[in-house]
Order: C-alpha cells, then structure tokens, then sequence
C-alpha cells in the first residue's frame, strides 16, 4: 500500500480555473483517516499554496520549489532549503537582461517581482501570472540592486517569457550560459531556475527521509517537463492527460485530464474507496 500521494498542483490536482472539487478533497479526507499522507509537489513556494489545498486540515508537508524546499506546516518551518548564491544570482539577472524574458525571484518563500516606481508590477507579469501569487508578490524597481544590497541567496527564479514561441529557446541560452543550475519548464509560459542539484526527484527523497518512508511507498501525479524527477523517483509515477508528450513518457500509468478529477479516479481505484 502507497504512503504518500506527492501531486504537482497547477495542471495536476487543480482544474484549469485554479479550483480543486469538493469531491477530490473529500477522497483526499478519507485517505487521510486511513493514514495515506498527502504532500503537494510544486514550484510554487509554501507561502503561495492556493486557498482550498493551504486549508486542508490534514496538510502536514509540502515539496515546494520544484523540491528546493521541504515546509513542515504542522511545526511551521522549512525543514530543507537549497538556493542560488547570491552571486550567482545577481549574474543570472545581469544576463536576462539580454534576453526577451522577464525575471521574478524567490527568497525564504516570498516572491518579488520587477515594477515601476509607483510600485506597479511589470504589466507583462501581470497579464499572464497566476493572480493569487500576484496579490501577495512584492514589487522591487530593481531586483540586482536588491540582491546587491541584501545579499541573500534566491530559493529559485520564475522567467517570463515575452514570446511563448521562445520558451525553448530561452531555456537553451539559460542552460548554456548556467550549466550548473536546475531549468525547466513548469508551463507554456514560465520558466523555472533553480539551485544545482533541485528537482522535484531529490526533493522526495528528502521528504521521504524526513517522514521515514522509502520513496517506493509514493504514488506521484504530475503534467509538465519539471514533474518528470518526481515521476521517476515515485513507486508509481501518474500523468494527466493533459499533460506533455514528453511527461507522459515516464508514466506508469495516465489519469483523465486535470478538469476531470483524474487525480481523485485514479487515487478512489487504487486505495478501492
């Protein structure tokens, strides 16, 4: 019997609308009392879980960060955090400004984000971000002075794109000039920089050794290119059918699409609810 459900949340346990069903909490719920811990697995950090999966009662860990960081919610601490130096950061902003991309930045879990002097975040971000992170994002007129000035490592960078069509191309100049740092796509419009050494994979295995679990007892649920460690460090390794080409060449098995509940079909056949 699996332990441990480990869900990437956008395109994964959320519908398209950022909403998760009545009807996948209550399978959740019922998991929970038979002891099944559930932890999502996102890029997201653990201050920006949207509202109906932050208010699970039963939510004791996140792998937040695309595996940066492991978030104890019932101690209230992060437990596991690994992050860009803060020179290695500041030479990663000196170089998007080369590119047609815009930068945001994470540090212990807050986002902050290019704006204007009035405090007005980039319009471009505004346009096509997530609206919940927009509301508690913080606006920085310049984010290498900023970075100079606190000296502080980044948890990770979320890049915008200007052009979707260019997403992979930017990947390539960003994984050209950093070898050394985790790059990924989480979406069609974003792209994720992280840490050497992060991935959702090694995150698990974090977590699994700070819960006392093996990484085979985990069911995992993905969509994008940055759940594919995850899905492979999993004992059973779910992707959505709307998921990429690419994802789904690592799954076990696939499940009905986000905006179908494939996530609580496949979690009710399984544990038989």
């Amino acid at each position: 019997m699996y332990k441990l459900i480990a869900s990437d949340l956008d395109g994964t346990l959320l519908r398209t609308d950022k909403t998760i069903s009545q009807e996948t909490i209550d399978t959740l719920v019922k998991l929970d009392k038979k002891g099944i811990l559930f932890a999502p697995s996102t890029g997201r950090t653990h201050l920006e879980l949207p509202e109906p999966i932050a208010k699970l009662p039963f939510l004791k860990y996140g792998l937040c960060v695309n595996g940066g960081e492991i978030y104890d919610y019932q101690k209230d601490c992060c437990v596991y955090e690994l992050n860009i130096s803060n020179e290695e950061a500041i030479e990663v902003l000196e170089y998007a400004k080369q590119l047609p991309i815009v930068p945001s930045l994470v540090i212990h879990g807050k986002r902050y984000m290019p704006c204007d002097d009035k405090g007005n975040i980039d319009a471009y971000i505004q346009s096509i971000a997530v609206k919940s992170i927009l509301a508690i994002s913080i606006g920085i007129p310049n984010l290498i002075e900023f970075l100079k000035e606190n000296k502080e490592g980044v948890q990770k960078f979320l890049m915008y794109p200007r052009n979707a069509q260019q997403k992979e191309e930017m990947i390539q100049a960003l994984s050209k000039q950093f070898p050394n740092l985790s790059i990924c796509s989480s979406g069609p419009l974003y792209i994720e920089v992280n840490a050497n050494g992060v991935d959702k994979g090694k995150g698990l295995q974090k977590l699994c050794e700070y819960i006392g679990i093996e990484t085979r007892d985990v069911i995992a649920f993905g969509d994008a290119s940055n759940d594919i460690a995850l899905l492979k460090e999993a004992g059973l390794a779910v992707v959505m059918e709307n998921g990429t080409e690419e994802t789904k060449k690592y799954a076990h098995r696939l499940a009905k699409t986000n905006d179908e509940d494939g996530l609580r079909k496949v979690l009710e056949e399984i544990y038989s609810l």
